[in-house]
């Protein structure tokens, strides 16, 4: 960004266009956010500081800027508008959904229609998605099938499966979902890194397209699964919203693909891993959902009702919910309010980002424990609830950029209907065994622990 304020009065650094400081930056900041994140945070000594992780940025990192990000209006911030979609140091690889750029990632006049598209969906299909879930249940999530005692079970796998198969199931139609290995390669695929540094750029886009690029069998899955969303019975509904909303009739499946298997992944995969994984070494959390689960009968909806399965989803959401951080482009002159009362300018043009799983260890909020999974902080202080916000910024308000499925209550609901099947059947075990603190456990890669059948 040749043309990004200097804001000169902000602590941090930023590289040259020559420097190879980026593609260290950036690696860190896409496969370390959190602790990386604080790391910068404690060197500048400031909740809103300068940073290079891969694209010109000023970090905001308490709730106080978390709360003006998420609710300030379009007329102040906008979604970025680089010509290569992507989130900061994420690339999207356009060639494996047809040559479009998603709703989450779309920018301009092209991301209203397209959000709206996936919501009018969702809206359509919603009396579906009670069975849909009920179906791919009683076919079992391949986690909770009866294994041998002692056989490594991949959560990884199995819980993409199960998001996504209850996703296609819903929206259209279609079961069985995509194969979790399967999906779990196509997403890897979607997305490379980048810089906006030339050096860099090339170096990080080289290395991640030589590791997870593109690649036939990429390619195989997406001509497979559209193919197969247009030709599902809803798929002509979906085109005369389209239509109506002038979204390309060409760009309808790809849209819905990328929502269906990469929206519903993101919610609940990446915030169900590390929770299972606290229970697994918190006793007494764990007796206390089993033990709601265990005497629950209710329909799917009444999974909202069992209090204390919803502070385990908020907890879970505050410390590990998707997305980590989120981009703006500042519009106009800003100042940014922090959690200790000041106000730091920044100049229009200037790319912020919000890294909303470090915000939400704000301890002038949550308090000392703030990097504590602790469900039951919600029983004590029952105002801190309406402080998550769940799959990011309300929706309606000011901007657009809230979850499209949030305001349906259908992402919180497929998270929960997850959690219950899991949580009535936690027989397993982590190897090695996960540190219990937050920090602890974000350091190690969900590759290097293995599920084990009690």
């Amino acid at each position: 960004m040749a043309n990004e304020p200097d804001n000169a009065h902000l602590r941090g650094q930023w590289y040259g266009p020559l420097s190879l400081g980026p593609a260290r930056e950036v690696m860190k900041f896409v496969t370390e956010c959190d602790d990386y994140t604080k790391e910068l945070r404690h060197e500048a000594g400031a909740s809103v500081f300068k940073a290079h992780p891969g694209i010109r940025s000023t970090m905001i990192t308490d709730m106080a800027g978390l709360d003006f990000v998420f609710n300030a209006p379009v007329e102040q911030m906008d979604r970025l508008d680089d010509a290569e979609p992507g989130f900061g140091g994420l690339a999207f690889n356009r060639e494996l959904l047809g040559g479009i750029t998603p709703a989450l990632m779309a920018h301009g006049k092209d991301h209203g229609p397209a959000r709206q598209l996936v919501i009018e969906a969702i809206k359509l299909r919603r009396a579906q998605f009670a069975p849909a879930c009920a179906k791919v249940h009683h076919y079992g999530i391949p986690m909770l099938r009866e294994p041998a005692r002692g056989v490594e079970v991949d959560f990884q796998n199995a819980i993409h499966h199960a998001a996504v198969s209850i996703s296609f199931e819903w929206l259209f139609g279609i079961t069985p979902g995509p194969d979790g290995a399967e999906l779990r390669s196509w997403l890897k695929g979607c997305f490379g890194m980048k810089s906006d540094q030339p050096v860099a750029n090339a170096l990080v886009r080289s290395a991640s397209r030589m590791k997870n690029g593109p690649t036939a069998a990429h390619r195989a899955f997406s001509e497979k699964h559209l193919a197969a969303i247009r030709r599902c019975a809803p798929y002509a509904s979906y085109l005369e919203v389209a239509k109506r909303l002038g979204v390309p009739e060409a760009d309808v499946a790809a849209h819905l693909m990328f929502a269906a298997a990469f929206n519903s992944t993101g919610g609940t995969f990446t915030t169900l891993y590390p929770a299972m994984a606290q229970l697994s070494v918190d006793l007494v959390n764990r007796e206390r959902l089993q033990s709601e689960l265990r005497d629950f009968s209710g329909t799917l909806w009444e999974l909202n009702k069992l209090p204390f399965l919803e502070d385990f989803f908020l907890e879970s959401m505050r410390l590990f919910g998707r997305p980590r951080h989120y981009y703006r482009r500042a519009l106009v002159d800003l100042e940014i309010p922090t959690s200790g009362g000041e106000k730091v300018p920044v100049k229009a043009g200037t790319t912020l980002c919000l890294v909303a799983t470090v915000a939400r260890q704000d301890r002038a909020v949550w308090g000392d424990d703030a990097s504590v999974f602790d469900p039951e902080r919600y029983a004590r202080s029952p105002e801190l609830r309406a402080r998550v916000l769940p799959f990011g910024p309300p929706s309606p308000g000011g901007n657009e950029f809230g979850c499209a499925g949030a305001s349906e209550g259908m992402a919180s609901i497929l998270w929960k209907s997850l959690a219950a099947a899991l949580g009535r059947s936690v027989d397993w075990r982590l190897e090695p065994w996960p540190e219990p603190d937050v920090d602890a456990f974000e350091g190690v890669r969900p590759a290097e622990l293995k599920w084990v059948r009690l």
